[in-house]
């Protein structure tokens, strides 16, 4: 394999494994809200 290949391999895979953090972040992000309402649920029982 030359450079070239190499280079382009990587960017595919630097892509993909970004794209995945992507979605996890906005998962943590929408647990995070409603773990914040279920708090304050609670307070009020």
């Amino acid at each position: 394999m030359n450079k070239q290949n190499i280079n382009s391999l990587e960017r595919a895979v630097i892509k993909k494994y970004q794209k995945k953090d992507k979605k996890r972040k906005v998962k943590m992000k929408i647990s995070g809200a409603s773990v914040k309402k279920l708090q304050k649920i609670i307070k009020e029982k």
